[in-house]
């Protein structure tokens, strides 16, 4: 697996991914490093996949990078995501969605020189 982050400190989210095939596997984490959220985007953006930990919100990251990574790339896609930080207030929550959105688009920019 390759891995890209962004963030720094307490804030910095990893990602973590690996082609398999004509498929994409992402793991999102930061933080206290668990599994909150695994989405699946196969074919197109209908066709989406998601489970979410019970009291966890990991799934509003786990779902547009699928999204995203499905339509970018074409590939069957799925994510893995768990960031926590003990009593996040909503701009460190808005700061790890951003970090981790901007880790994914690091893969997307590796990734137009080949996979």
């Amino acid at each position: 697996m390759n891995t890209v982050s962004a963030g720094k400190g307490k804030y910095e989210v990893f990602v973590d991914y690996k082609q398999v095939g004509n498929d994409l596997v992402i793991i999102i984490r930061g933080g206290k490093e668990h599994i909150g959220s695994i989405t699946a985007c196969f074919d197109n953006e209908r066709s989406i996949n998601n489970i979410v930990r019970k009291g966890h919100k990991d799934d509003v990251v786990s779902k547009q990078a699928a999204i995203d990574l499905r339509n970018r790339y074409g590939l069957n896609t799925v994510v893995l995501c768990g960031i926590h930080i003990d009593n996040a207030d909503d701009s460190e929550i808005s700061m790890l969605v951003n970090n981790s959105l901007t880790a994914i688009e690091r893969i997307k920019l590796w990734k137009r020189n080949k996979f």
